[in-house]
C-alpha cells in the first residue's frame, strides 16, 4: 500500500492517496484535518469476492453502531429500484463495485461528498454515487448508484474507513483519494 498527498488543483486539496500494492480487507483515512470546508473521497476498485458484484461498506471515525440513514436510487441492468433504511451500523446497502466474476479491467467507482464535515452543530449528510458496467456480461453486469445518506452524530469527523461486504479483500491497484475543499 502506498500514500502520498498535497497536490492542490482549484480549491480541492489531495490530502491522501492510497494505490493497494497488496490485497487487503480495508483502507481508512485517519486522522482526517480539520481545516477544510469539505471533504471529498474518490475511490477505484474491485475485490476478490467470488461473485459480480460486491458492496462497499463504510464507516465514520470507527464505529459500527447504528448510527447512519440512507437513501438510494439504484440502478441494476434495465431495472430501477429505491432503497430506504435507518439504524444502519454502516453505509453501503446497493453501493456495487466487482467481484473476480466480473470482466477482467472492470472497476467500480465511488465518489463521497461530505459539506461542512468539521461542523458539530449538527448531524453530517453526505452524498455517494457510483457504479460499474461489465460491458461483457452486460446482462448481469451494469450498476449504478445514487445515496444521500445521514450520520447521526455530530462528533468531528476524523476518519473514514472503506471496506467491502463480501469475504474477498480489495484488490491490488485499487486507488482511494482523500480530498480537503476549500
Amino acid at each position: 500500500m502506498s500514500s502520498s498527498g498535497g497536490s492542490s488543483s482549484s480549491g480541492r486539496v489531495l490530502i491522501e492517496q492510497i494505490v493497494l500494492s497488496v490485497a487487503t480487507a480495508s483502507v481508512s483515512f485517519s486522522q482526517i484535518p480539520q481545516n477544510y470546508a469539505h471533504l471529498e473521497v474518490e475511490a477505484l476498485a474491485r475485490t476478490l469476492t467470488v461473485a459480480e458484484t460486491d458492496t462497499w461498506v463504510i464507516f465514520f471515525n470507527g464505529s459500527a453502531s447504528a448510527n447512519f440513514d440512507e437513501l438510494e436510487v439504484v440502478t441494476n441492468n434495465n431495472l430501477l429500484t429505491g432503497y430506504a433504511a435507518a439504524n444502519q451500523g454502516s453505509l453501503g446497502a446497493d453501493l456495487y463495485l466487482p467481484g473476480t466474476s466480473a470482466t477482467a479491467g472492470v472497476w467500480g467507482r465511488l465518489h463521497m461528498w461530505i459539506p461542512f464535515y468539521t461542523n458539530t452543530n449538527y448531524d453530517r449528510v453526505c452524498h455517494l454515487d457510483g457504479g460499474m458496467v461489465d460491458g461483457v456480461n452486460i446482462a448481469t453486469g451494469g450498476y449504478g448508484f445514487t445515496c444521500e445518506a445521514l450520520h447521526r452524530s455530530t462528533a468531528a469527523l476524523s476518519a473514514i474507513e472503506l471496506s467491502n461486504l463480501g469475504v474477498g479483500d480489495l484488490a491490488i491497484g485499487s486507488i482511494f483519494n482523500l480530498y480537503g475543499v476549500t
